[in-house]
């Protein structure tokens, strides 16, 4: 089943680190990271951990939109889409990964044995935000970076699984009309 986490008043990732922590501690074959307000995902769960249990991949990024990938047919706000499809495309360069990762969807499974990526403290401190203080976006893509730079040596299987995913109305009303996530994604993209 799944263990369910909360530590409030500490940084976006000392919890997530916590709650990675908490679903190691436990002896998951398998762990995961999903942000709560993609409710979707929730049903593709099984579609995207199944790489790992079959041990076709060793970390599986789900790219939203299904087969297409296409993010402005899923009712996302345009400049968000646009800054994601940018980043992905950034990311995928960067990193020089064969294919394109769907960096922004927030979710992440991997197996057991990558776990000390995304507990890495240090992060916090090594990319650090505007504040001095940790950098929210962080513990999401420097743990991928570094993963995607071990492959040559460790033989990493990576995935991008397609999923069906619709971007939940209420959150596109909210996200789509408010200057804030549009700055959110340009800290994101300054991160890279």
């Amino acid at each position: 089943g799944a263990i369910v986490s909360s530590l409030p008043g500490k940084t976006f990732g000392e919890r997530t680190r916590y709650g990675i922590q908490r679903g190691y501690d436990a002896g998951r074959p398998v762990l995961m990271r999903l942000e709560i307000e993609k409710t979707p995902l929730i049903s593709q769960i099984a579609t995207f951990a199944l790489p790992l249990y079959t041990g076709e991949a060793d970390f599986v990024v789900p790219h939203r939109g299904g087969p297409t990938g296409n993010l402005f047919s899923l009712g996302y706000p345009i400049a968000q889409a646009c800054a994601e499809k940018f980043g992905d495309t950034w990311f995928k360069d960067l990193t020089g990964t064969p294919f394109e990762l769907d960096m922004w969807s927030g979710t992440r499974a991997w197996r057991r044995e990558l776990t000390d990526y995304f507990l890495d403290a240090s992060i916090d401190t090594e990319f650090p935000g505007a504040d001095g203080k940790s950098n929210n976006w962080a513990c999401y893509f420097v743990p991928v970076a570094r993963i995607l730079r071990d492959v040559p040596q460790k033989g990493f299987k990576i995935q991008s699984v397609p999923i069906l995913f619709h971007y939940p109305p209420e959150q596109a009303a909210v996200e789509g009309n408010d200057p804030a996530f549009t700055e959110k994604r340009r800290v994101q993209l300054q991160l890279i």
